[in-house]
């Protein structure tokens, strides 16, 4: 998880950098999840860690893992301390490296907490102008797919795309309290990704055709074709929109970014002597 990731990555520097890691500021209501000597790690320490739209989905066993994996790297911090390894100058640079990236990069989370907004028909512009790089190259195919570990379950659904539901009419009805997103619908895919259990059928199957129960190792598939899209024929603006606005947006972050350090740079005296680099050896620097 990518919340655990960056726990692991700056749990020891964060430590150093506060001097202290057995110093916490616990409210009475505040449950101790583990302790490794006088240092403990408290429930809103993990809570503040996991984002809200991952809340939910956390399993038991990960939420041990994290704990586990916070015990183990506390043990070795509390050990690396008693050595000293805290004031190796090597060590120092580093810390310090860790606390020049992290508050850079709190000014610019404070400063443009959003992406910036991308006007449609910027995109759709966009669309149009670089229309011969939205080819595709393969045949391509669509299929709306679901996996059930009863047969008897399969068949209805099955049942209900016979009956002219749509896939996304069927997939709310038989899973209600489910979070509905596209995860059923594959989008265009190349035929070469489908699964070679599934691919025999897929091949033989018309748009619009529905198949299954299909009984596999995995259990039993009900997919229907949704579309098919010959090779060299262009994709459309909806198909690749997402897309065209996350680059734009990178594009505009980008342009946001220079704008704003250049104005932090006027504000500054700034000196470069770029002459020295020619007197540091090559492999001090690591270049």
């Amino acid at each position: 998880m990518r919340y655990i990731k960056k726990f692991i990555f700056l749990i020891v520097a964060i430590s150093f950098l506060i001097g202290c890691s057995s110093t916490h500021k616990q409210n009475k209501d505040d449950a101790v999840v583990a302790q490794v000597g006088k240092s403990v790690l408290l429930a809103s320490e993990i809570n503040q860690e996991v984002p809200d739209a991952l809340s939910k989905s956390i399993r038991l066993d990960e939420k041990k893992n994290y704990v586990r994996r916070w015990i183990n790297t506390e043990v070795l911090y509390q050990e690396a301390r008693k050595r000293g390894y805290d004031h190796l100058p090597d060590i120092q640079r580093e810390l310090q490296s860790v606390k020049r990236a992290l508050l850079a990069n709190k000014l610019l989370e404070k400063e443009f907490p959003k992406k910036p907004v991308i006007p449609d028909s910027t995109v759709r512009g966009y669309y149009l102008k670089h229309k011969d790089s939205f080819v595709r190259n393969r045949n391509e195919i669509r299929l709306g797919i679901v996996l059930f570990q009863q047969k008897k379950n399969a068949k209805a659904f099955a049942d209900l795309l016979q009956s002219g539901k749509s896939f996304s009419q069927a997939m709310k009805i038989t899973f209600p309290k489910r979070e509905q997103s596209q995860t059923w619908d594959t989008g265009y895919i190349p035929k070469t990704d489908i699964p070679s259990v599934l691919s025999g059928v897929v091949k033989r199957a018309k748009i619009k055709g529905i198949v299954g129960p299909l009984k596999t190792a995995d259990g039993f598939y009900v997919f229907q074709v949704l579309d098919r899209k010959k090779s060299g024929s262009y994709r459309s603006f909806e198909e690749v929109r997402p897309k065209i606005v996350e680059l734009l947006q990178e594009e505009k972050i980008r342009e946001i970014y220079h704008q704003y350090i250049n104005s932090l740079k006027n504000q500054q005296n700034i000196v470069m002597n770029l002459n020295v680099l020619n007197e540091i050896k090559s492999d001090s620097t690591g270049l």
